[in-house]
């Protein structure tokens, strides 16, 4: 049996010892488990406090009655303990699956059919495949601690010592806690056969640092920045939700001296104020999507081909962000309490037909044209001016789509670019804007007023319908090329997509009559509206009540399994990998079958896919106003500036919606088979290296190389 001194030793902390509880040290435990429960094993863990209860009615037990019952609690925490290693088995197995996978890749990048990045992507891999380990060895671990918990209290209830002695080592050999250090050597000899990195052979941890990818957070408890908001997130979106009251407060308020305000000259900055909005609202985006990502273990970076060094994440983006949009806020308030009421003064240019206008007004938009520059320009340890390149290149493959292979991020950023047609629209008006007479001279104005910009005839009738054509066009070009290289009918589907929003842009351009433009429009945002949910996101016409009713079943088995009932379904990690084939059988051909056992293992709950379901339904309508002129939907000056604005957020905030679920979809199916394997490799979040921390790991490689 197990000794009671050698226990302690086997635990991850110091609080678990065989001694007679206090009577407030039940729940001082069972909150201490609760803490060090992982997100993505809650719910699997031993029932302690169901456990615990139910061994409280052993007090009023005699005689065989006793036995009887203790008999049945007996058995009742041998079917958790066995339930816990069939899922552990179940998350080993994945893991060895996946472990076959990327031994397969590195072998086709030894015989020269590397990627860029794959000797360090592959060492991202595998160390990612020990953190899986780490995380199910500290699943084990709580488990094991619940357990000697309970085998304490049944001892202390009972009068024996059975439980500790006896029952416990049973318990402890199902759980089978010696497993994890054989499959730890497996991947590691793997690791060293398949990569010749500098410190690899002197610990796994020396290559990760030396490679740049810097270090894991192996805490084994979770994530929990993941768990907890940050409180300086939440001041920064108190303090934007504020200056948004505000500014809606100060449209509202009636100016100082209403007989000279100028609606026209009010408004027309507007156009460079949304441009440079437009900067911080993707920057927003990038960040919830990154943070969803890495909470769901969606590898966006794998998915992506992005450097595995790479250190841009959600922190970096939301902070970004933030500083942004503050500034663009602070700087509209000044604009409008300025031209609202005169602070610094009117500027009167009667001569020039305006009461109010002067050209300091100027001065508000291109306040936040410069600082946007500024911050996009600087240097940054994190977001490095080779990634920025990168970014640039990525465009550049977008731009020339026809006449080279189109990869998941050229199929992404084209997606992307086509959600950006407003803000694209926007450069020449915020550009007429900035390069016409100040302060505005009536003429500038009517035209204004007629057009939302101040450019001639020459932007309305001609760029505007360009600029937003183009990006469908590439779109619809890269649908071309997919189907050139694979044949799949699928490819010409969404070619007819983005050929259809193409012809809402020309029917609109060349004045058809109202109905048909109306019909057209129709047509086109049906279609891309059941693109979305039924291609992109793999949520068929059924798909979400079958996740609604796996999640009602999975709700009812609960209270079942806590009492001893039914056993609950052991999944895999929930990484959107999956482990039915055998490793050899992760092929493009057979990805297609394997989409319906994929299905089961959805990351998000079926009220988020609907809630995101009707969200791009309703912003999919407005998106479609882009396309046509302005003057179709409203004729009046407020409403216009208005609704400018709110196509501009709505489609970004639609675009990280479609984003997230679909890179989940990419990821548990490879539906549109642009890898060769299934199988993607889980994703474990880094740490940001400031650099001190970059210092101590210089430091520490030294110390282990010598």
């Amino acid at each position: 049996g197990i000794q009671c001194d050698a226990v302690p030793t086997l635990l991850p902390w110091r609080i678990v010892r065989f001694r007679t509880p206090a009577p407030s040290d039940s729940m001082k435990f069972e909150t201490l488990l609760e803490t060090l429960e992982v997100r993505e094993f809650r719910g699997r863990y031993l029932p302690y406090a169901t456990l615990r209860k139910q061994l409280e009615a052993l007090k009023s037990k005699q005689g065989p009655e006793l036995e009887d019952v203790a008999s049945k609690w007996r058995s009742s925490v041998e079917r958790e303990v066995a339930r816990i290693a069939m899922h552990i088995d179940g998350g080993l197995k994945e893991l060895k699956v996946g472990l076959s996978a990327l031994t397969k890749l590195a072998q086709g990048a030894a015989e020269g059919n590397a990627p860029p990045y794959m000797e360090i992507r592959s060492l991202d891999a595998f160390d990612n495949l020990l953190e899986g380990v780490g995380r199910y060895r500290n699943f084990a671990e709580v488990n094991y601690a619940a357990l000697i918990r309970l085998m304490q209290h049944y001892d202390e209830e009972l009068g024996t010592k059975e439980g500790v002695i006896v029952h416990l080592p049973t318990f402890v050999e199902k759980m089978g806690l010696d497993r994890f250090d054989a499959v730890e050597s497996e991947i590691k000899a793997a690791m060293r056969a398949s990569s010749h990195l500098p410190g690899l052979d002197t610990n796994p941890r020396v290559a990760r640092m030396m490679a740049g990818l810097g270090t894991l957070r192996r805490s084994g408890l979770g994530h929990a920045d993941f768990n907890r908001p940050s409180f300086a997130l939440g001041l920064v979106f108190g303090l934007c939700g504020a200056f948004l009251l505000m500014i809606l407060m100060l449209c509202f308020l009636p100016s100082l001296r209403p007989e000279t305000f100028n609606t026209k000259y009010f408004l027309a900055p507007l156009g460079l104020f949304r441009l440079t909005l437009t900067v911080p609202l993707v920057y927003w985006s990038m960040g919830a999507v990154t943070w969803v990502c890495d909470m769901k273990h969606i590898n966006y970076m794998f998915l992506l081909g992005i450097d595995p060094r790479c250190q841009l994440n959600s922190s970096f983006f939301m902070k970004r962000a933030a500083f942004l949009t503050s500034t663009w806020m602070l700087i509209l308030i000044c604009y409008i309490v300025d031209y609202k009421f005169e602070l610094i003064g009117s500027g009167n240019t009667k001569g020039a037909g305006v009461v109010r206008g002067s050209w300091h007004y100027h001065l508000y938009p291109m306040a936040t044209l410069l600082i946007t520059l500024v911050v996009e320009l600087s240097p940054s340890k994190v977001f490095q001016y080779s990634y920025r390149w990168g970014i640039i290149k990525c465009f550049c493959r977008f731009a020339s789509a026809p006449f080279h292979l189109v990869i998941f991020a050229d199929n992404i950023i084209g997606d992307i670019v086509t959600s950006l047609s407003r803000p694209l629209q926007d450069i020449t008006i915020a550009g007429c804007y900035m390069v016409s007479h100040y302060p505005q001279s009536e003429e500038d104005l009517d035209r204004f007023a007629h057009h939302q910009s101040h450019c001639g005839d020459w932007e309305r009738l001609y760029f505007r319908p360009l600029i937003t054509a183009i990006p469908l066009t590439l779109r619809a070009l890269q649908c071309a090329r997919r189907y050139n290289d694979t044949s799949d009918i699928a490819h010409i589907q969404n070619f007819c997509k983005f050929t259809a929003s193409v012809f809402v842009i020309l029917v609109g351009r060349f004045g058809f009559s109202k109905p048909v433009v109306v019909a057209m429009s129709i047509f086109a945002t049906t279609y891309s509206i059941v693109w979305d949910i039924v291609k992109d996101w793999g949520l068929g016409p059924y798909e979400i009540q079958r996740i609604y009713r796996m999640e009602r079943s999975e709700a009812e088995a609960k209270p079942l399994a806590a009492a001893g009932g039914a056993e609950r379904e052991t999944p895999f990690l929930a990484t959107g990998n999956t482990a039915g084939p055998a490793p050899g059988d992760f092929t493009r051909e057979t990805s297609v079958d394997l989409r319906s056992s994929a299905q089961k293992q959805r990351l998000f709950g079926s009220y988020f896919y609907s809630c995101a379901c009707v969200f791009d339904i309703l912003a999919r309508c407005t998106w479609t106003i882009n396309f046509l002129p302005i003057t179709f939907i409203s004729k009046d000056l407020d409403h216009q500036a208005a609704l400018f604005f709110y196509l501009v957020v709505v489609e970004i905030t639609r675009r990280a919606v479609w984003l997230i679920i679909r890179m989940e979809w990419e990821q548990l199916s490879n539906a549109s088979a642009f890898r060769s394997l299934l199988w993607v490799p889980v994703h474990v979040k880094s740490s940001y290296r400031k650099p001190a921390a970059v210092a101590a790991d210089a430091r520490e490689v030294q110390i282990q190389m010598t």
